[in-house]
């Protein structure tokens, strides 16, 4: 459970970011049909999307890591040793985040309208 701000936030962060990665799976999987006709540059949204739960873990983690990486207790040092590790998991995944990210941009920036690429023709 959380208890201290930090927690909260980190949380708030993890499932976010789980809750917005599930949608862009289920979008690649089976939803690009019907939400391009929307005319939503679909792309740029992930990216963004990307690029703040990026900075929302960078954050979350650094929160963590100071607020727990100096503290003792006897009794419960279980717990601080799982908060410092909740924070060196979400380093990790700041640098996953990060790199998508970047390699979204990258596409992105080759393909700035988003639109798919024609079929080949036969």
């Amino acid at each position: 459970p959380a208890y201290w701000d930090t927690q909260h936030w980190f949380l708030f962060v993890v499932v976010v970011s789980f809750i917005g990665t599930i949608f862009f799976s289920l979008y690649y999987l089976c939803l690009a049909e019907p939400l391009n006709k929307l005319q939503v540059n679909w792309l740029m949204v992930e990216f963004w999307f990307t690029a703040i739960a990026t900075f929302g873990y960078f954050t979350a983690f650094i929160a963590m890591l100071a607020d727990f990486s100096g503290a003792e207790d006897e009794e419960y040092q279980y717990w601080i040793d799982a908060n410092i590790a909740a924070g060196v998991f979400g380093l990790f995944n700041d640098v996953v985040y990060g790199a998508g990210a970047y390699l979204i941009y990258v596409d992105w920036k080759a393909n700035p309208t988003g639109a798919t690429a024609p079929p080949p023709a036969v």
